[in-house]
């Protein structure tokens, strides 16, 4: 399924994002939300905000490395997704008629800075 054009991100909580993403206080991990030496990948930061905002929170589990956000470690939660206005769990970029998913993106080694701005520019 493509994106259509009316789906377009909360732009309130697109724009904390993306600031988030740049501001350097998030230490970049990545394979999971976020881990317990707290890195977070783009998606957890996303999640981390909406934690902010009274949504959800952050849980372990005993042995994991992982720490879960409302339940999800890999992708984002569906509250997350409703609250953000995504239409993904793991929302594709579309730079090109293959679009890449933005975990791929980050756990390919892109920075959180250019992660933001292909945020920007696409969500």
């Amino acid at each position: 399924m493509g994106m259509t054009e009316e789906t377009k991100m909360n732009p309130e909580i697109k724009a904390r994002w993306v600031a988030a993403l740049r501001g350097g206080e998030y230490t970049q991990g990545k394979s999971s939300l976020r881990n317990k030496y707290d890195e977070l990948c783009c998606l957890g930061v996303l999640c981390d905000l909406a934690g902010k905002d009274g949504l959800g929170e952050w849980t372990t589990q005993e042995g994991s490395v992982h720490l879960f956000f409302d339940g999800c470690y890999l992708a984002l939660p569906q509250s997350v997704v409703d609250w953000a206005g995504l239409d993904s769990h793991n929302p594709t970029i579309y730079t090109t008629e293959e679009g890449v998913e933005l975990s791929d993106y980050n756990d390919g080694g892109l920075s959180f800075a250019a992660l933001a701005d292909l945020i920007e520019l696409h969500l």
